[in-house]
């Protein structure tokens, strides 16, 4: 039983109590694809010896049974996700003449689908036109025998040339991915200008797979600690991101006041923006190098009564400006979407930026939804659509609940170089409390409408017996 105000709500499976249990809990999937890159890189003091070896053992006892790396659940339409994290699995066994059963197989299954690897209509991971052909050619290099047939490989190896010649965006963003897709290009780039884009975390884009890749060209210990902090944490592999605590805490209490559940866990809401919060005034890097996370933490902060200055959101207000970062390279609708959000919650007139921001944001959103580009997880169409139809003000809370359990969908996966599953608390736990709350409130008012017409007919029955001349009737006159 949990009681909120005068109100009395019976969890018979206790979910309000499981929930609050594991709001501090973080689940980020392993990634075979980040642990593959941590393992190839070499031992400061032996060269010719892994830094990490635990980190091979895990590839070896994580294969599946078909030969590929990836995801515990076959996703059909990420096979290209599939075939870059298998590869990059069997170069780093082979790198170190380790698991030859399992690099045996591994071939095998990227020679049965290779022909996904140039097919436009599947959905590619970031960097794969890059990453892919890069590792390919390493493969090669090592005297790994991959099954793919000499013109095709030529053909990858030519389409990742004419990529690298493209001069699509600004010359800032442009190096800024580069940078973050680095691992595709190997003895290509300039390592040592990559490392300006370090955090102080020691990472490089927060991006194990990045970070291990420029340690395997130019060693530096921050970056040691950064992936040595990893493993212990993740039990010998990497995730593809680190640290996303505060991106999926405020994720996750974005989601949980749109279900209609907030009042539920105020304590737990109001101690992770108390942090939040913190961090902000710190301007540390985990909420501001991130643009979607800056944009969700000023819309969460600002809604629930904290003071957050706009500033931060200033510069965004020019589209060139957000075109220089790596989420305006990529055109990445899930930022654009929380800059539109972020933008409407303008309670100060000389916050200009901010309309100018909704302004570019609005008409990047409706392209998008016109063409339909770049519409990935966890955002789809109808969550953008539903977002320019009804802006923040124009919303009612429980319309926006029903229309939020209605088109909830149990779902974590999200892609970046490769694909992981991120969450704080399984969704079937909170659309199942949501739908037993919504279907409570419903009833509350059902029986506070009937109490109401019984006594509004009781006043109209009174007024007429009590207050009304000959030849009048109440009923009829207010009828």
């Amino acid at each position: 039983m949990h009681r909120s105000g005068n109100k009395t709500y019976m969890c018979l499976d206790g979910s309000i109590e499981r929930i609050s249990m594991q709001f501090q809990k973080i689940q980020l999937s392993s990634s075979a694809y980040d642990t593959a890159w941590v393992a190839m890189v070499p031992s400061p003091t032996s060269p010719n010896h892994p830094c990490f070896p635990q980190c091979l053992d895990w590839l070896i006892k994580h294969q599946h049974s078909d030969g590929s790396w990836g995801l515990d659940h076959f996703q059909p339409f990420l096979i290209k996700d599939y075939l870059s994290t298998t590869l990059a699995c069997i170069i780093a066994l082979e790198h170190w003449k380790v698991g030859q059963e399992q690099v045996r197989k591994g071939l095998n299954f990227i020679g049965s689908n290779f022909s996904s690897i140039l097919d436009k209509r599947l959905q590619s991971p970031i960097g794969f036109d890059i990453i892919f052909p890069g590792m390919l050619e390493y493969a090669l290099d090592i005297g790994l025998d991959v099954p793919i047939e000499h013109h095709e490989i030529d053909n990858i190896l030519r389409q990742r040339d004419a990529e690298l010649h493209s001069e699509q965006g600004s010359c800032n963003a442009r190096e800024t991915y580069l940078a973050y897709v680095a691992e595709g290009l190997g003895n290509l780039h300039d390592w040592k200008e990559t490392m300006k884009y370090q955090r102080k975390n020691g990472s490089l884009f927060n991006s194990p797979a990045t970070t291990a890749a420029a340690m395997m060209h130019c060693y530096d210990s921050k970056a040691h600690e950064y992936l040595q902090s990893l493993l212990l944490k993740f039990d010998s592999s990497v995730p593809t991101l680190y640290p996303v605590d505060v991106h999926t805490h405020l994720h996750l209490i974005d989601m949980i006041e749109k279900l209609g559940i907030a009042e539920h866990f105020r304590h737990e809401i109001k101690c992770i923006l108390d942090k939040a919060y913190r961090s902000w005034l710190l301007e540390e890097e985990e909420i501001h190098s991130d643009v979607a996370t800056c944009a969700m933490a000023f819309r969460l902060l600002r809604l629930n009564g904290y003071n957050v200055s706009s500033d931060c959101l200033i510069g965004l207000g020019d589209v060139h400006y957000f075109s220089n970062t790596l989420q305006g390279y990529l055109k990445d609708v899930n930022t654009v979407l929380e800059l539109y959000k972020a933008s409407q919650i303008k309670i100060y007139p000389n916050e200009q930026g901010l309309d100018k921001l909704a302004s570019w944001s609005r008409m990047f959103l409706k392209e998008a939804l016109i063409t339909n580009q770049n519409l990935g997880h966890p955002i789809g169409l109808q969550e953008v659509d539903y977002n320019l139809k009804f802006p923040i003000w124009l919303r009612l809370e429980r319309l926006e609940h029903k229309n939020t359990i209605e088109n909830f969908t149990l779902d974590n996966l999200q892609v970046l170089k490769t694909s992981y599953e991120c969450y704080s608390i399984k969704d079937n736990d909170l659309v199942r409390l949501a739908l037993d709350c919504f279907q409570t409130s419903q009833c509350t008012y059902q029986e506070e409408l009937r109490m109401l017409d019984k006594y509004f007919h009781c006043f109209i029955v009174y007024m007429n017996r009590y207050f009304n001349p000959p030849f009048f009737s109440f009923n009829d006159h207010i009828s």
